[in-house]
């Protein structure tokens, strides 16, 4: 079953399309100092109807949420979060059927459980630059467990 994981932020987003346990592709967004978010926006809703006019209209998009930030924790820098979830609600209105999955580690598997492509060449850890594709490849699997798939 294909399915279209996402792990949205304000400066990268990793998307990846997969089918079970296989990576079909994965598509690192960044967003530039010189981008605005709505552009950026506009930019993840395009790669997205890419994907479904290449592979399937009915395909679904699943996305991970924030975490809202406890009252007891200082959060200084809120911007990101902010972007992260301007980004979200965007991608509601864009996609209706989106399925929103709560944070829950994902990407924070040890590396050799991920498919190869999702794994930097030098990375020994799991903070390198594909991180974001990771997250996105397990947010992807939720939806097999909320639809019943298991796989």
């Amino acid at each position: 079953m294909l399915v279209i994981g996402v792990d949205p932020g304000g400066q990268e987003t990793g998307i990846v399309l997969r089918d079970g346990n296989e990576v079909i592709t994965g598509i690192l967004l960044r967003r530039l100092r010189s981008d605005s978010l709505t552009d950026y926006l506009a930019e993840h809703v395009r790669c997205l109807k890419d994907l479904r006019s290449t592979y399937g209209d009915d395909i679904a998009i699943v996305c991970e949420t924030i975490t809202v930030p406890s009252p007891h924790v200082r959060v200084i820098a809120v911007q990101g979060l902010l972007d992260t979830q301007f980004l979200i609600g965007g991608l509601c209105v864009a996609f209706p059927g989106l399925i929103l999955v709560e944070p829950s580690g994902h990407g924070s598997q040890p590396l050799f459980s991920y498919p190869s492509s999702l794994v930097g060449p030098r990375e020994r850890v799991g903070a390198g630059r594909f991180r974001h594709l990771r997250s996105a490849f397990d947010v992807g699997a939720a939806s097999y467990v909320l639809v019943g798939n298991g796989r």
